[in-house]
């Protein structure tokens, strides 16, 4: 399987090479899920199988890591309909990560952990432990009630 794109540590440097060369379409730009220059089709799932809750945390902070680091160029050279298609999937991640986090709560809440880290509730835990602050403890907290099962 061809992984070149997926295991350079720096898409910067693509994007000054493709800068170089003066061909944009070797630069970092996004592919649209599944694609794979070597004509093979991206599973992610395939690659996650067999990973452990901790394994899963750390890939997914590489992968922020690496959004962060290539977002402004890789979406400027992105056109209307991958950069739709770029914002579709963000999304879609996005509401998976909240039903986790979801989940996550409840657990820390009907385990009491939060004693076990010095606090007194989970809102405590959340807002001046993990230092989110009030509103964002609150706005977890009422996630965390709407979805739990009953």
């Amino acid at each position: 399987m061809h992984t070149e794109m997926y295991d350079d540590p720096d898409p910067a440097d693509d994007a000054a090479e493709a800068a170089d060369t003066g061909n944009p379409a070797e630069a970092d730009t996004p592919a649209e899920p599944g694609d794979d220059p070597g004509g093979q089709v991206f599973d992610a799932s395939a690659i996650v199988a067999g990973l452990t809750v901790f394994e899963l945390l750390a890939l997914q902070d590489a992968a922020e890591t690496r959004l962060q680091a290539s977002a402004e160029t890789a979406l400027a050279l992105s056109d209307d309909n991958a950069l739709l298609d770029v914002l579709e999937t963000r999304e879609t991640t996005s509401r998976r990560r909240e039903i986790f986090n979801s989940v996550l709560y409840t657990e820390v809440s009907d385990r009491r952990v939060y004693d076990l880290a010095g606090h007194h509730t989970t809102y405590q835990l959340y807002a001046c432990g993990l230092r989110l602050g009030g509103g964002e403890a609150q706005r977890r907290r009422i996630v965390a009630e709407s979805t739990a099962p009953l």
